[in-house]
């Protein structure tokens, strides 16, 4: 009895190696299906520019969990008692991806409080290695970067009040 409860136990976990081994191999591609248009390839990581599946560099909001806190300043609980927690945007990162290394470097980080200072400011853009985020008064935001050909490429999308002031 004893080594067939073993031999259950060892593969149990010879199948939960595997399983942890197909996960890590996870290129963190995806689809979605478009009516009318078809299946579009996209990255599942959670990059702002997602469906630029050939982009030099990758967008992520950065994000802080903190508990929640209600119209009136209060913390929020759950039903069951828990505390509840919500995530808040506090800041932007760009990373660049090396063909030749298989590696990505940050190349940009810009702070919540980095984007204040430049909506208050007479700057519309911040830089760095070759990266640049600029800011429309519209409340959209745009990336451009050097593609390894030398061809530059752009990115724009709305904020929506993440990182600038609604004002902005």
């Amino acid at each position: 009895m004893l080594k067939k409860m073993l031999t259950i136990v060892l593969v149990g976990m010879l199948m939960l190696v595997g399983i942890t081994n197909v996960f890590a191999q996870d290129n963190g591609m995806g689809e979605i299906f478009v009516k009318d248009y078809g299946t579009i390839a996209c990255f599942a990581d959670g990059r702002v520019n997602a469906f630029d599946i050939d982009a030099p560099i990758a967008a992520y909001y950065l994000y802080e969990t903190v508990p929640s806190l209600d119209k009136n300043g209060n913390l929020q609980w759950t039903d069951a008692g828990d505390l509840l927690y919500q995530d808040n945007v506090i800041g932007i990162e760009f990373l660049r991806y090396d063909n030749k290394t298989k590696q990505s470097t940050l190349v940009l980080s810009v702070s919540i409080d980095d984007m204040a200072a430049l909506v208050a400011s007479d700057d519309q853009s911040i830089a760095a290695n070759g990266v640049t985020l600029n800011v429309g008064d519209n409340g959209w935001l745009w990336v451009t970067a050097a593609r390894d050909n030398g061809a530059m490429y752009t990115f724009a999308w709305d904020d929506n009040g993440r990182l600038m002031p609604s004002e902005a």
